[in-house]
This record gives structure tokens, sequence and C-alpha cells, in this order.
């Protein structure tokens, strides 16, 4: 049995009970990719770190490192509150472009990198970021860069005909809505944006859904 089909149910547990059988029956990448993810929704995030862990090593060495992959790491040591090792994660994929694969939307580590710049204050990070997003001309980059307004991002949207694939991009419009609003220190409208994110959930298939999630239970100790 596919566990996503228990995730998509929101039945983690069950999910995570099958990825562990189908991981034991048959230890491919591919099982351990979704034992992790389901070790995230399970909220067990040193063993989502130690599933991802293994499979950085393994990719790296085998010259198919994704940027997602990067940015779970920093994710899970977000979540364990070593931010330091999370910085580090979420900037790998800018620092070694050389020896990562782009996967999951080129425009991603950018964006994201800008959140973090903005949450620790990190002026080196918030460069580095801004500097990658001004050479894109992909949709989120230009947001955020106030390339183009909210209304035309919403446009976008709108386009979309494939159910599927319009849901994920809500999701992931979202946590950018959230990003844009930090950066203008309006920090109701970014927790709104956050929670927005989570409940469309974009089938549980976006990274922005994990970071929000873990955000939003980070800022509630605040």
């Amino acid at each position: 049995m596919n566990p996503w089909d228990n995730i998509f149910e929101k039945n983690f547990e069950l999910a995570l009970d099958q990825a562990e059988k189908n991981y034991n029956e048959n230890p491919s990448d591919l099982n351990l990719r979704t034992r992790a993810t389901c070790f995230l929704l399970n909220n067990d995030y040193q063993s989502a770190l130690n599933d991802h862990t293994d499979l950085f090593k393994k990719n790296l060495a085998s010259k198919n490192l994704g940027d997602v992959l990067c940015l779970k790491i920093g994710l899970c040591y977000y979540a364990l509150e070593d931010y330091e090792l999370a910085k580090k994660y979420f900037a790998y994929p800018i620092v070694n472009k050389s020896s990562v694969t782009y996967t999951s939307g080129i425009f991603r580590p950018s964006s994201f990198l800008l959140l973090i710049s903005k949450i620790f204050k990190d002026s080196k990070l918030e460069k580095m970021a801004i500097k990658e997003l001004n050479k894109s001309q992909l949709t989120i980059p230009k947001y955020l860069t106030n390339r183009i307004t909210e209304l035309e991002l919403t446009k976008e949207l709108d386009q979309i005909e494939n159910t599927t694939l319009k849901k994920r991009s809500e999701c992931v419009f979202e946590f950018y809505k959230a990003v844009n609003a930090l950066d203008n220190d309006a920090n109701e409208q970014y927790i709104y944006h956050l929670q927005e994110c989570k409940l469309i959930n974009g089938k549980f298939l976006e990274f922005e859904y994990y970071f929000a999630s873990i955000e939003l239970d980070r800022l509630k100790k605040y």
C-alpha cells in the first residue's frame, strides 16, 4: 500500500506505519524519502533528520543532490532549534550551486532564504538571497522583489486549470505572501498567510506547508 493514500486522508500515523513497513521490505531511496516525510507529518523531527541526512549523503556521493532535500534538512534543524545548522542547509543550494540539482522549482532556495534572513536578521543571507532573486524572471522572485504585485500573483494562479496543481500553487503562493508580509514588518499578516498555507496544505506535497506548520508552532512559544 502507498503511504500517500493515508497522508491524503490525514491518517499520518497509519502512513508512517506503512512507510516503515515498505522501507523494511525494500530500503530504496524512494521509500526512505517517504518515511522521512511521514516523520515530519508526525512531528518526529529527529527521525526525519536522520532519514534526510542518510539521503543527503547518498545523493551527494552519486552527484544527484536535490535542492529540496537540503531545505528539508534545514527544516529539521530549525524545528529542533539548532539554528546555525538550519541556516547552513537553507543556504546550501545557493552556496553549492555546482553540486545541487534544482528539483523543486529553481525559485525556491533564494525565495525561502529571504525569509530566513529576515527571521534571523542576517544581512549576509539577505544579500545572497536578493542577489539571486533579482536574477530570476520567475513569478515568486519577481513578487518578492516588487516587480509584480499581489494582484498579478493572483491572476497567475487563476490561470492554472489542473485542480491538484492549483491547490499546490495556492499553498506556495500563500507562503510567499507571508514572506512578503514579514519583509514589510506586517507580523499579523505574516501569521495569517502562514495559517492559510497550512490550511490549504497543497496535498502535503510542498516544502512550504511543512515550514509553515513548524513556524506557527514556534511562534506560539513567544
